[in-house]
C-alpha cells in the first residue's frame, strides 16, 4: 500500500511527514525539475503507464531509469502549464518593449504596469486546473501568432501588443477559477486596457473632455458668482486665463478610473450588469473629479490669489480629488451590489420543481451577482496530456526563437536615423528674416517668439509672422518640435473652434497641404487654417489618410510603429480670421502665401539643422 504525501508516492515503510525540512523540500524539487529536463530530452523512458512505486525503488536502493515511475513527469506539466505560454511572450519582446515604452511616452497609459501585475497575480493565486477549450485557445493562439507576424512585416509595436493581449486571454481561458469552477477569461480585461486605442482615438477622448470639462465648470463658476469668460478651453479670470490642459480634461484619471473599476469587478467577480454598471459610475466619477479640481483652481486663483496649476500643490490636489473618486467607485460598487446580489430561492430544493419562483430565477440568472461561490467541475490536472505538453513547449520554442529573429532582423534594417540625432530645436533657430517682409501680395507687420512647455501639444516653441493686405490679417507660424504628423486641427477644437471641412490642397502635388475651414458659434467668426509638416532632413511629410477607416488605421500603426520610422518634425500654418465666410479669392491669397512662407522657413530651418550636426559631428570626433 503506498501514500501521497506532498504530491510524492511513497511506500509505507518510507513515509515523509509534514515535518520535513524545506532543505529537503528543495533538494526533492530540484530533483523533479532535473528528472523533467533529462526526460524531455528523451534520456529516460517508462514503459509502464503508471510506473513503480517510490517505495520499491528506495527500499531495493535501485535508482535506475527502468524503474523510475512515471508519475513525477507526468505530473509536470500540471505545475508548468504555464510554460508553453511564457516561451511565446518571450518570443513578442523585442516589439513588446517599443510599444511599452511609446505607451509609458502617453500620461494617460502610465498605469499599465499595474494592470499586468494585476492580471498575473489575480490569474495566479486564482488558478486551478485547466480548462478543456483547446480549440477556442488554439485559436487564439493562432491569432497571436498572425498578429506578431503582421507586427514584424510592417514594424508595427502596436500590432505586438495586440497579438500579445489575445495570447493573455488564451493563458486565461486555459485555467479554471478555483472558487467557481468557470473560465478566467474574466481577467483578460486587465492587460486589454494597457493597449492603446486604435485611430486616434484616445486624442478624440481628450478632446471630448476637454471640452465638456470646461462647460460644466463655467457653468457651476457661473453659479457661484466667479466672474469668467469661458473660450473653447480657456477660461479667462480677471487675473489670469487658465487652459483646461489634458491633465485636467480628465483623460488621465479617465483610463486610471476605467481600471480600478475593471480590478474592483474582477477582484469581486461581479456579473456583466453589475460591472457595466461599475464601469459607467468610473466615467461619471472621473468627470467628477476634474470639474471639481478646474473650479478649485479656477476659485483658489480668483478667491485667494493662490496658483494651483503648477507644482507640488497643483501635484496634491489632483492625488486628493483622485482618491476621492476611488473612494466612490468602490463605495458604488457596493450600493450596486445590495440590488443585484442573488435572491436565496427557499424552494427550490422542493421535490417539484414547479414550485421555483420564475422570477427569482430569472433574477438570479440575468442579474444576480453571487457573494458566495461553490466550485463545480473542478478535476485535479491529469497526468494524460504530457505528451501534448512537450510538444506544445517544443513548437513554442520554434515559434519564440523564429520571432526573435525575425523582429532582430526587421528592427536592425529600418531606415538610418542618424538624420536625427544631432537634431535639437531651440526658440531661436528662425529669426525675423527667415521670411522675406513681401510675399504673395501680403506685408509682414510683425514678429514674435511663442515658448511652451516641451511636452506641450502645440510644440515647444513656435516663430510667429503677422502678415496684412488690403482685406486680410494673417499670422504665419513655424511651430516646433513634433514627432511625425501633428493634426493641428485638434487644437483649434481645443480653443472653441469647429471644423466644418477639410480638404487636401495638392497645389504642390510633392507637398501636399491640409486646408480647414472652422467656425465659431459664440461669435459666427470664420477662419482659414492651412497647415503641412517637413521633417529635419527637409522632405515633405505628407498628411496620412485620414477621411477612411483604412487610413485611420495606418495611422495609428506608422505612428506607434518603426514603419515609415516618424520623424522629427517641424510644421508650418497659415491662420485668418473674418467675421464673414471667406471668398475663393481669399483663400486663394492665403494658399500663396502659405506656399511661399513654408519654402522659406523649411530652407532657414535646414541650413540651422545641418549647421547643428555638423557641429555635433565635429565634436564627437
Amino acid at each position: 500500500m503506498a501514500h501521497m504525501v506532498d504530491g510524492i508516492t511513497i511506500g509505507t515503510k518510507h513515509t515523509f511527514t509534514r515535518q520535513t525540512s524545506s532543505a529537503t523540500k528543495i533538494v526533492v524539487e530540484l530533483f523533479a525539475v532535473l528528472w523533467t529536463s533529462v526526460w524531455f530530452t528523451g534520456e529516460i523512458t517508462c514503459s509502464h503507464p503508471q510506473g513503480p512505486h517510490w517505495g520499491n525503488a528506495f527500499r531495493n536502493g535501485n535508482m535506475s531509469t527502468s524503474e523510475h515511475p512515471d508519475k513525477i513527469s507526468a505530473e509536470t506539466p500540471a505545475r508548468l502549464w504555464w510554460l508553453p505560454f511564457l516561451i511565446l511572450l518571450l518570443g513578442h519582446l523585442p516589439l513588446l518593449l517599443i510599444d511599452f515604452s511609446n505607451t509609458w511616452q502617453q500620461p494617460h497609459y502610465q498605469f499599465f504596469p499595474f494592470a499586468f501585475i494585476a492580471f498575473f497575480a489575480l490569474l495566479w493565486s486564482r488558478q486551478h486546473s485547466r480548462n478543456p477549450r483547446p480549440k477556442l485557445i488554439l485559436c487564439l493562439v493562432v491569432i497571436d501568432v498572425l498578429l506578431l507576424t503582421a507586427a514584424v512585416v510592417i514594424r508595427s509595436p502596436w500590432l505586438a501588443s495586440v497579438g500579445l493581449w489575445h495570447l493573455l486571454l488564451a493563458v486565461a481561458v486555459s485555467r479554471k477559477d478555483k472558487d467557481t469552477g468557470s473560465s478566467l477569461a474574466y481577467l483578460a480585461f486587465l492587460p486589454l486596457l494597457a493597449v492603446r486605442l486604435p485611430v486616434n482615438m484616445d486624442v478624440l477622448v481628450i478632446q471630448s473632455l476637454q471640452d465638456l470639462t470646461s462647460r460644466i465648470a463655467s457653468k457651476v463658476l457661473n453659479l457661484v458668482g466667479c466672474l469668467h469668460l469661458r473660450d473653447g478651453n480657456v477660461i479667462t479670470l480677471t487675473s489670469k486665463s487658465l487652459l483646461v490642459e489634458e491633465a485636467c480634461s480628465g483623460i488621465q484619471s479617465l483610463f486610471t478610473m476605467l481600471f480600478l473599476a475593471i480590478l474592483i469587478c474582477c477582484y469581486n467577480r461581479r456579473r456583466t450588469f453589475h460591472a457595466i454598471l461599475i464601469v459607467g459610475s468610473a466615467v461619471f466619477f472621473a468627470g467628477f473629479m476634474n470639474v471639481l479640481r478646474v473650479i478649485t483652481v479656477a476659485l483658489a486663483e480668483d478667491w485667494w490669489q493662490v496658483d494651483l496649476t503648477a507644482g507640488w500643490a497643483h501635484d496634491a490636489l489632483g492625488y486628493a480629488v483622485l482618491g476621492l473618486a476611488a473612494g466612490l467607485v468602490y463605495n458604488f460598487d457596493l450600493f450596486v451590489l445590495g440590488f443585484t446580489a442573488r435572491v436565496p430561492d427557499g424552494d427550490l430544493n422542493k421535490p417539484n420543481v414547479e414550485f421555483r419562483n420564475p422570477y427569482v430565477a430569472a433574477f438570479n440568472w440575468l442579474v444576480g451577482t453571487k457573494t458566495r461561490h461553490r466550485p463545480r467541475g473542478l478535476v485535479a490536472d491529469a497526468p494524460g496530456y504530457s505528451r501534448s505538453w512537450k510538444l506544445s513547449v517544443g513548437f513554442t520554442t520554434v515559434l519564440c526563437v523564429v520571432g526573435i529573429a525575425a523582429q532582430a532582423s526587421a528592427l536592425l534594417s529600418r531606415p538610418d536615423q542618424s538624420a536625427r540625432s544631432g537634431f535639437m530645436t531651440t526658440k531661436d533657430m528662425l529669426s525675423e528674416s527667415a521670411v522675406d517682409t513681401s510675399l504673395a501680395g501680403f506685408q509682414q507687420t510683425n514678429y514674435q517668439i511663442e515658448e511652451r512647455d516641451r511636452v506641450s501639444d502645440n510644440g515647444a516653441f513656435s516663430n510667429v509672422w503677422d502678415f496684412q493686405n488690403n482685406s486680410l490679417n494673417a499670422r504665419v507660424s513655424c511651430d516646433h518640435p513634433f514627432c511625425g504628423w501633428h493634426d493641428l486641427r485638434m487644437c483649434y477644437r481645443g480653443i472653441g473652434w469647429e471644423v466644418t471641412e477639410t480638404q487636401a490642397d495638392r497645389t504642390d502635388s510633392d507637398w501636399p497641404a491640409l486646408r480647414v475651414k472652422l467656425n465659431k458659434a459664440r461669435d459666427g467668426s470664420h477662419a482659414i487654417l492651412f497647415f503641412s509638416l517637413f521633417d529635419v532632413t527637409g522632405k515633405p511629410f505628407r498628411p496620412p489618410v485620414a477621411d477612411n477607416a483604412i487610413g485611420l488605421v495606418q495611422n495609428r500603426m506608422v505612428k506607434g510603429g518603426l514603419y515609415g520610422a516618424p520623424p522629427d518634425t517641424l510644421q508650418c500654418q497659415t491662420f485668418a480670421v473674418l467675421p464673414v465666410p471667406f471668398s475663393q479669392e481669399q483663400i486663394d491669397s492665403l494658399r500663396r502665401l502659405h506656399t511661399a512662407t513654408r519654402q522659406q522657413i523649411r530652407d532657414k530651418a535646414m541650413v540651422r539643422i545641418n549647421g547643428k550636426q555638423e557641429q555635433a559631428v565635429g565634436s564627437r570626433q
